[in-house]
């Protein structure tokens, strides 16, 4: 469920996650700047301001926020996780808001995540903005014997603290590399402020699409 709401009603905490207006009548606004809504470690700092527009998901624990003029609208992402989070999306992913909350958070997942999910009958697991999900059920054995010497061969190496799309995710165990930005791996990934995920055997790894700016993201 979606709900638009009066940013007067917006609660000053959401979990740990505190929420800060900061109007646009204040000393530490200007109006000859662009304000951007910034994560300050537990705080989100949001514009108070005209035009803009706060929308509840996820059970009232996590937000989208629209600001800026009218041929420059920005959506931006947050609330509570693991942690508290703030993202940059790009601002058409707001078109999936008109099917609910189920529609924009499948919108976010990627394609290729989706249909494997729906070819294996699971749900893919996820740390922040990315998922992982089997290959296929395969083991390495059986990966390598099918992918390796064929054209489109993938490169596979030890991962050791390997950022995932320049992201502070980090991968330590194997990886596989191949074309069509197809990432495998086996281990565990970590991250600032998200509890360690553990791979048991390949693992098709991908980012969450719609971000302005990925390699920024939580």
């Amino acid at each position: 469920m979606i709900k638009l709401v009066d940013i007067a009603e917006v609660p000053e905490k959401i979990g740990e996650a505190e929420i800060v207006f900061e109007g646009w009548k204040s000393d530490s606004y200007s109006r000859n700047r662009q304000f951007l809504p910034r994560r300050q470690s537990r705080t989100i700092v949001l514009p108070d301001e005209p035009d803009t527009k706060f929308y509840w998901v996820m059970n009232d624990k996590q937000f989208l926020f629209t600001s800026g003029e009218e041929n420059n609208r920005k959506l931006f992402f947050g609330g509570m996780d693991e942690s508290p989070f703030l993202v940059e999306l790009n601002f058409s992913m707001i078109e999936n808001l008109i099917d609910g909350s189920e529609a924009f958070f499948q919108a976010l997942k990627p394609k290729r995540v989706k249909n494997w999910e729906e070819a294996l009958k699971t749900k893919a697991k996820r740390q922040g903005d990315f998922f992982a999900i089997p290959f296929f059920k395969t083991d390495w054995g059986a990966f390598l014997k099918q992918h390796l010497g064929k054209k489109g061969s993938v490169e596979m190496r030890i991962a050791d603290e390997m950022p995932l799309n320049g992201t502070r995710h980090r991968l330590n165990g194997l990886v596989a590399i191949g074309e069509g930005n197809l990432v495998l791996g086996d281990g565990v990934i970590n991250a600032p402020d998200h509890e360690p995920l553990l791979l048991d055997g390949p693992h098709l790894i991908e980012q969450a699409v719609g971000f302005l700016r990925p390699q920024e993201a939580d």
